[in-house]
């Protein structure tokens, strides 16, 4: 099957998909990396806002605008963040890859992560309508309900866009043990960073008791894993 192309060459959504020889060659050192970092980019963009825009009409408009800013600004940021730890561990574990390739393969496991979570739009749009609305009684219920969902599914969706980066490191390597170990040091290196920026950026939805804020006010006098494990069990503090 021929690979799907667009405008200025970058390789389109179903070539992503399906990592096409023509994504490989795009990826590969000497070739224009401009067009590309642009689609994968404009992809995270879209597909995470989308999904933000779908769980975030549950609580109000402005919670709606906000989780379409935060979400795609979380996965930016994780990719910042880390983007230099992933190029030293990519080097230390004789990947050969370049910044730019490390860069780039960062953007592509959330670019599969932001396509798959913009399919389940209309998934978390009705999930998020079905449920009871944020001032009634069982309001906070169906809060933990839909937080618990919304986590799971985008760490299912980010697992998903690791496997199929895995892929693509082993094409780019040559080395399936050493696209492994690289893997496995990206993972780590972004579910760290990624629990704490999104404790901070709280884009999920924010409790029915609680002003909606832009930042989380309280980031620093819990963690992400306190928060969530407190949902889970149906015992979330009241200062939080």
């Amino acid at each position: 099957m021929p690979s799907e192309e667009h405008q200025g060459g970058a390789p389109g959504i179903g070539a992503l998909c399906r990592l096409e020889d023509a994504v490989v060659t795009a990826f590969a050192p000497g070739n224009p990396h401009g067009p590309t970092v642009r689609r994968l980019l404009l992809t995270s963009i879209v597909g995470t806002a989308l999904y933000g825009m779908a769980f975030g009409i549950w609580r109000a408009p402005v919670q709606t605008v906000f989780s379409m800013l935060k979400l795609p600004i979380m996965v930016l940021a994780v990719t910042v963040t880390t983007g230099l730890l992933s190029a030293i561990l990519a080097q230390v574990l004789g990947s050969r890859l370049s910044f730019m390739q490390v860069g780039m393969c960062i953007l592509f496991g959330f670019s599969i992560m932001s396509i798959i979570l913009g399919a389940l739009a209309p998934v978390a749009a009705y999930l998020s309508t079905q449920c009871s609305p944020p001032g009634s009684p069982s309001g906070m219920s169906h809060y933990r309900v839909l937080l618990c969902s919304h986590t799971g599914i985008v760490g299912m969706a980010g697992l998903a866009g690791y496997a199929r980066l895995y892929r693509l490191l082993v094409r780019l390597i040559g080395d399936a043990g050493t696209a492994r170990k690289v893997l496995w040091a990206w993972i780590a290196a972004a579910a760290l960073a990624g629990t704490q920026l999104s404790w901070l950026l709280s884009p999920f939805l924010c409790r029915p008791d609680v002003e909606i804020t832009f930042l989380n006010p309280l980031a620093f006098q819990s963690n992400f894993f306190e928060y969530l494990w407190a949902a889970i069990i149906g015992e979330l503090p009241e200062q939080l």
